[in-house]
């Protein structure tokens, strides 16, 4: 019977301890507002310019031994974007490109919590040959 009830114990307190981690997550890590929201059909006004840009990374593909340099433009990021938004109605993405990077700021819905909540994702990007992350904060 001891042991019975210890084990009781020691599962209440696996259950409380869950329960207050959801709770933080839920009212820490996720916010009540979008950081983004953009319409998806702005975003893919400039399309055709993608078209461009799977040639060119169809090529990397192909030629992957040998070295290559493949730009995105600022309409060709916000394409994309706009086309993940279309395929996926709860996330919300926009791109702005600088001389020293740029900025990449995306919200995704959550509405399987007890409140509709966002998960905001901001990624500052470094002007360099390579891909380079600066700075990602959730």
């Amino acid at each position: 019977m001891v042991l019975i009830n210890t084990l009781i114990s020691f599962l209440l307190k696996i259950a409380t301890f869950i329960v207050v981690i959801l709770l933080c997550v839920h009212f820490l890590l996720l916010q009540e507002q979008p950081l983004v929201s953009v319409s998806s059909a702005q975003q893919v006004d400039q399309a055709q310019s993608v078209n461009d840009l799977i040639y060119d990374l169809s090529k990397v593909f192909k030629e992957r031994h040998v070295g290559h340099h493949v730009a995105v433009t600022q309409a060709q990021g916000q394409s994309l974007l706009g086309f993940m938004q279309r395929a996926m109605p709860k996330f919300n993405g926009t791109i702005d490109f600088t001389q020293q990077g740029g900025e990449m700021h995306m919200s995704i819905l959550l509405n399987k919590w007890f409140t509709p909540r966002y998960v905001n994702i901001s990624i500052q990007l470094a002007s360099s040959q390579d891909i380079d992350i600066t700075d990602l904060s959730v």
